[in-house]
């Protein structure tokens, strides 16, 4: 079970959601983390990371396809 006021084992999960390609998921939660802890940099940087890779690639793979 995850500890949800602990944000090392929140990031767990986030790790998990990340690898199960649950991305909506994991920003939920990296969102989730950074209103309990505002400066918790590993939160941003997986956050940063989401929206670089993986919203990018979205946004190209619906303009190949129109």
């Amino acid at each position: 079970m995850i500890d949800n006021s602990n944000p090392s084992e929140m990031m767990l999960e986030v790790d998990q959601l990340i690898s199960d390609n649950k991305i909506a998921e994991a920003k939920d939660l990296l969102d989730e983390i950074l209103v309990s802890e505002p400066g918790f940099g590993r939160a941003h940087n997986h956050l940063g990371w989401i929206y670089d890779v993986k919203l990018k690639q979205r946004t190209r793979l619906k303009n190949t396809t129109n």
